[in-house]
């Protein structure tokens, strides 16, 4: 039968109007319907079907060609009751779903353009409802549906999402439909977001009971996971067709997928995205750590705020993997990140290395390894030989840790004191070696075991300490260092931290009584206001202003003195200021920022003279930016908030005056 569906021939229908009930005594229409009837309810239920892939490939080629005969078989599996929910989840056989899910995605592959000029429109449709009693006539209800079959078919496979947990040993092929529904194009995606599929997906994934629900039925058991390569891949398409959070002047991401149309992304979809459970359970159970890599690089590009997000979440599931046991998954998720190369590229390797801790930080590689070490020296060997293994793959780390020289004479001393004991329990093990011959055969064979543990143990360490050695060697680390210059920015970070308590206390005071206490007394005065007003970026005039303020003759007065007497002062202190910037280049970023500016100003550091030095650092920028606007609320609302400083600011205004 096959044979004579190769061999019949029929010229092309491509028209999309044309009914297929009125093709019903078509030749080339009874063919294809002939032969879908046959593969899908007879050679999908026979003892052997070694020939159903070429089938599904004649009906690929037949339905290709035949528009109306597209629409008839989306259809039909619509109105043949539990037809694909057999084929998609309740088959045993996997060659037949895979066959069965290869030919629905082609069919809509083929149809889905022709709708697209009417994607979101519905119609009526008229449905005669039987009646149960006999005595009682058969009615007509009308229903509103959509208009694309395409779309209608896709609500039907999504109303089988539940359906699926039942299924969960064989529920593959099913999200490959979705996932490959999904790859078509910015319809289908916009389809799947208007149906909220990130929602689903995280309920789906979580397993929250729903309405009037007790519990769902659970799609693991204690010895085998579910397959859920295709699911998280439908997370990674759909989100790679959105926008993010990047700066429309730096363009797209690199990973996103764009076909002309790029969509916003609703905000209840991105709500359930950003959930802290979901999304930190989805990078650690590993079912596809290739598509949570693209999720992750797609919303960190360019982001700052999704940076911070991001990496607090990895570095924070790292930090306590030595007791998940995870560590090998959130290193294959953060090394690509850290690979990502954009303006935050820098930030991220600093924030992910950083070797100092912080309240508003989360703790960086190094900072870990010297927290874990005496504890967990295991766990802290594999974090250093991760770190070796970025320098390797990443020159930008290198390049941060080769400015490490504390850190990285520091892991040296730490191999070495490691090897040192693993050779004193290989020679512990050598001496008692020669009590073996009184020991039986089994005692005999675990002490070679133990023993090869052991040189592999030390082989370990040895390679891991001469890959650091070499790494000091390249790099030009002298292993006995001066360390005045680290003990003199550890004593400045020390300072920020202070401070940084400081204010926090502060204004957790404030937020309890801000209409009884008084503003702060360095708020209060004369500097601060200074402070604020040098923070705040200057206005930049145009080339007719500039020509205009040059025309002018200029007027000596009071404040223009006073100006001239300010801006020499800045020009004196920005002479060091690229120094004391590249001093606290690392530094910075780890601390609260309003913090650090607070210091800086006590220390009478010129902050827009260290702005100025700083523009390429687009961390950095930002930070002084934010903190700069954050500083001039805090001003505003102390003042305001305070009714006697208020009444006092009236005072002095009208005394002015």
């Amino acid at each position: 039968m096959l044979r004579v569906t190769q061999l019949s021939h029929f010229n092309p229908v491509m028209e999309y109007n044309i009914d297929p009930a009125a093709l019903a005594d078509d030749p080339a229409f009874k063919n294809v319907k002939l032969a879908t009837h046959f593969a899908l309810e007879a050679l999908t239920h026979a003892k052997e079907a070694d020939n159903y892939r070429s089938w599904i490939q004649q009906l690929k080629s037949l339905y290709e060609k035949h528009i109306p005969a597209c629409k008839w078989f989306l259809q039909y599996l619509m109105d043949t009751s539990g037809l694909i929910k057999e084929l998609s989840l309740e088959c045993t056989n996997e060659k037949i779903r895979i066959g069965f899910a290869d030919l629905v995605v082609h069919v809509l592959k083929t149809l889905g353009p022709y709708e697209y000029p009417f994607w979101t429109d519905a119609e009526v449709i008229n449905r005669v409802i039987e009646s149960k009693d006999k005595k009682e006539e058969s009615r007509v209800e009308s229903f509103k549906v959509p208009r694309p079959i395409v779309v209608r078919f896709m609500d039907a496979v999504l109303n089988l999402l539940e359906d699926s947990r039942t299924y969960w040993r064989r529920f593959k092929q099913y999200f490959l439909i979705i996932r490959d529904f999904a790859l078509l194009g910015s319809k289908e995606r916009s389809y799947l977001l208007s149906r909220g599929i990130i929602e689903l997906y995280a309920d789906y994934f979580m397993g929250r009971p729903k309405k009037n629900q007790m519990r769902r039925v659970s799609v693991m058991d204690r010895f085998n996971l579910p397959d859920l390569t295709e699911f998280i891949s439908t997370l990674s398409v759909v989100v790679r067709g959105c926008e993010t959070g990047a700066r429309r002047e730096k363009g797209l991401p690199p990973m996103t997928i764009n076909d002309g149309t790029i969509l916003p992304i609703p905000p209840r979809e991105k709500k359930e995205l950003f959930d802290k459970t979901f999304f930190s359970s989805m990078l650690e159970m590993d079912y596809n750590t290739p598509a949570a890599v693209e999720i992750i690089q797609h919303i960190c590009w360019e982001d700052l705020k999704k940076t911070k997000w991001v990496m607090e979440t990895l570095l924070g599931e790292i930090a306590k993997s030595w007791i998940t046991d995870k560590l090998p998954v959130f290193e294959a998720l953060l090394q690509p990140l850290l690979a990502l190369q954009d303006s935050l590229q820098n930030t991220r390797i600093i924030t992910a290395l950083t070797p100092f801790t912080s309240p508003t930080s989360p703790k960086g590689l190094l900072a870990i390894i010297h927290e874990i070490h005496s504890q967990n020296p295991k766990f802290a060997y594999q974090l250093i030989k991760y770190i070796l293994v970025l320098t390797t793959s990443n020159t930008a780390v290198a390049a941060y840790l080769s400015k490490q020289k504390k850190e990285m004479i520091w892991i040296e001393q730490f191999l070495e004191a490691k090897l040192g004991s693993t050779n004193e329990e290989q020679q512990k093990h050598h001496v008692g070696g020669n009590l073996s011959d009184f020991e039986s055969d089994d005692d005999s064979g675990k002490e070679n075991e133990m023993r090869e543990a052991s040189n592999w143990k030390r082989d370990s360490t040895q390679l891991t300490y001469q890959a650091v050695k070499k790494f000091l060697a390249e790099t030009g680390i002298d292993t006995e260092p001066n360390f005045d210059k680290e003990k003199e920015l550890t004593e400045q970070l020390e300072d920020l931290r202070d401070e940084n308590q400081k204010l926090r206390q502060a204004l957790e005071y404030y937020r309890r009584n801000a209409p009884d206490v008084k503003p702060p007394s360095f708020m209060q005065s004369r500097e601060w206001e200074q402070d604020k007003q040098a923070l705040l970026s200057r206005p930049k005039l145009d080339d007719d202003d500039e020509e205009t303020e040059e025309d002018e003759p200029p007027h000596h007065t009071e404040d223009t003195e006073n100006r001239m007497e300010m801006e020499n002062m800045s020009t004196a202190h920005s002479a060091d200021a690229d120094e004391k910037a590249k001093q606290l280049r690392e530094i910075f970023p780890s601390v609260s920022p309003a913090a650090a500016l607070i210091a800086l100003k006590k220390a009478d550091y010129d902050v827009e003279g260290a702005a100025i030095q700083l523009s390429d650092e687009t961390y950095l920028a930002e930070i002084l930016k934010e903190a700069s606007e954050q500083t001039a609320a805090a001003g505003t609302d102390d003042k305001d908030s305070n009714p006697a400083s208020k009444k006092q600011r009236t005072q002095e205004e009208d005394g002015a005056k």
